[in-house]
């Protein structure tokens, strides 16, 4: 089977990972897929022999297309997102669930792939579009920032082939603005001892790294796989989503202040028994003959004539 940067181990059944999510999601729909840029078929091939999918992979790179052939995939399509006509090939047919994996961010122009997988009407009724982006949001791009530095990698969060860059409110206006809302959102979770970037964000104030989690409710989010349809379908599940991400970022503003809380009820602790052996200290005879003594002879004349 033919090699490719984007091959990777697959399973399933693991949690917590952006492949394993995007199969589950797809298995959930009808039998039609459309995996667009699905380099080298690696989900698509576990759609058809694991879930019964019928699976059309579409990418640029021939040797791509050969990985996903011989993964199964019953049909694939040689085409270049970049050129307006890419889906002419696909008119006239329609797909219950179309797959966009870690590939809007690769688009001079992600917005007219979306407005033509509209116009050209290939997505069912009752369809969905799966969507799985890194999240420039993420603590540890905003700590590299931090440090002044933006620094590309063969993979991951800052991948060097990436021209887009997507927080999921920036991903929701490009959906809307296309026709198209969110009705599902599942998060790849990772820390930021867990990047490729910790190398650079390792140098940061443990305090600031602090800071900069509390600042929004995503900092631990490395991808989002998100569940798309058209708007009209998905006005309600919208509004529970915009819900249930203000009810995230109330959970971080209570730990925010629960932590507060902690600290100011240990500075007060702190407080409390430094006065208190403050005051064992004024009381004690020791103090009470060093006052004696730092005054002199005349103090201690003067102490005496008072007492």
């Amino acid at each position: 089977m033919a090699g490719s940067r984007y091959d990777y181990p697959f399973d399933p059944d693991v949690a917590n990972n952006t492949a394993a999510t995007i199969f589950r999601v797809a298995r959930r729909g009808g039998a039609r897929v459309l995996d667009v840029g699905s380099g080298p078929g690696v989900v698509s091939g576990a759609l058809v022999h694991l879930a019964d999918k019928h699976v059309t992979c579409l990418d640029l790179e021939d040797d791509h297309l050969e990985s996903a052939a011989q993964r199964g995939v019953q049909r694939v399509v040689r085409a270049d997102l970049a050129d307006p006509t890419w889906a002419d090939p696909l008119a006239g047919e329609r797909f219950d669930v179309i797959v966009l994996a870690d590939v809007l961010e690769h688009l001079v122009d992600p917005g007219a792939v979306l407005a033509r997988i509209r116009r050209l009407d290939l997505l069912e009724d009752d369809g969905y579009l799966i969507i799985s982006i890194p999240n420039a949001s993420h603590i540890s791009i905003v700590g590299v920032l931090a440090t002044g530095d933006f620094p590309y990698r063969p993979a991951g969060l800052l991948d060097e082939t990436h021209l887009r860059f997507f927080t999921l409110r920036s991903m929701r206006r490009l959906l809307e603005s296309n026709g198209f809302g969110i009705d599902e959102i599942h998060r790849t979770i990772r820390r930021i001892d867990e990047t490729e970037l910790h190398d650079v964000t390792r140098r940061l104030d443990p305090e600031l790294i602090h800071r900069l989690e509390s600042q929004h409710d995503e900092s631990d989010t490395y991808q989002f796989v998100l569940r798309a349809r058209s708007l009209q379908a998905t006005q309600a599940p919208v509004q529970e989503e915009e819900l249930e991400d203000l009810r995230r970022r109330l959970r971080r503003a209570q730990n925010g202040r629960a932590r507060a809380r902690e600290e100011s009820d240990e500075l007060r602790a702190t407080v409390t028994e430094l006065e208190r052996r403050l005051d064992e200290a004024y009381r004690s005879h020791t103090w009470r003959a060093g006052r004696w003594i730092v005054g002199g002879p005349a103090a201690i004349r003067r102490r005496l004539r008072r007492s």
